[in-house]
């Protein structure tokens, strides 16, 4: 079966949102903050559609840094469809959106190993963050 080209589409918090987010490891206990950032407008959600499917939500920020303005992906979760690679189209997505708003880097974190291997691939690189429990 052959699918359309991915497109991200502005989301407002809901169910659908929220059920995507579930999918991250260890997202409870950031889930509150996210909404009500999403719901302030201080964060950007959308929804990962295919063919009109919702097939994933990305959460997205700007922060404003002494090197400039950075754009940060705060959350992304999706399935794994045939034929489509989530990580490449968010990446492609959100650095056009941060040359158009005039960021100067992308940073975005994750737990995953595999999915730093495919980010080093698409010139990305591990940087400085480390988090432990107090």
């Amino acid at each position: 079966m052959a699918f359309e080209k991915m497109t991200f589409e502005p989301a407002a918090w809901g169910p659908a949102v929220e059920g995507w987010l579930h999918q991250i490891s260890d997202i409870d206990r950031h889930i509150e903050v996210i909404r009500e950032r999403v719901d302030s407008g201080e964060y950007q959600a959308l929804s990962i559609l295919i063919d009109g499917r919702n097939v994933g939500v990305m959460i997205w920020s700007i922060e404003n840094e002494p090197c400039g303005s950075v754009i940060v992906v705060n959350a992304l979760a999706g399935m794994t469809l045939p034929g489509h690679d989530l990580t490449a189209a968010a990446l492609a997505f959100i650095k056009t959106t941060g040359r158009a708003v005039g960021a100067v880097a992308l940073r975005f974190w994750t737990q995953r190993r595999g999915l730093v291997r495919k980010c080093e691939r698409h010139g990305m690189r591990a940087q400085y963050v480390m988090e432990g429990a107090l």
